[in-house]
């Protein structure tokens, strides 16, 4: 049996050469239902994977929010109990927490107290004004 020869070329063919060698580039694209259906699962895992975590993170915050508001802004520890004013006769407890416009049931944690000294001091009747 006779060996063939190969063939030399006389044209020569532009291949494109990256790292690891040269290569031809082969775009097929094949479909059927078989693949389709894996790539649907592929995007329905993902998709629950993602839902998964938003609604753990959404209970997990929920949660913290409501745990503040157990332990501080419905703790009845936290209640304003008295107002203890320091003045010469002309103002009351009760006049200041008009002025001020505190809420009375409200906790420490909701009196904003920079805006109740702002409001007392402008006042005509208080001369100076610290609130704590």
């Amino acid at each position: 049996m006779s060996r063939s020869k190969t063939r030399r070329k006389t044209t020569p063919v532009r291949r494109n050469v990256r790292k690891g060698g040269d290569f031809q580039r082969l775009h097929i694209k094949v479909s059927s239902p078989r693949i389709v259906m894996h790539q649907v699962m592929t995007v329905l895992t993902k998709a629950l994977k993602y839902g998964t975590c938003l609604i753990l993170l959404s209970l997990i915050s929920y949660g913290g929010y409501l745990g503040y508001h157990h332990l501080y802004k419905d703790n009845p520890y936290y209640r304003l109990q008295a107002i203890e004013v320091d003045t010469n006769g002309y103002l009351s407890a009760t006049r200041v927490a008009d002025l001020a416009a505190l809420d009375l049931d409200a906790t420490v944690f909701d009196i904003d107290l920079d805006e109740v000294q702002k409001v007392l001091s402008k006042q005509p009747e208080i001369e100076r004004c610290e609130v704590e």
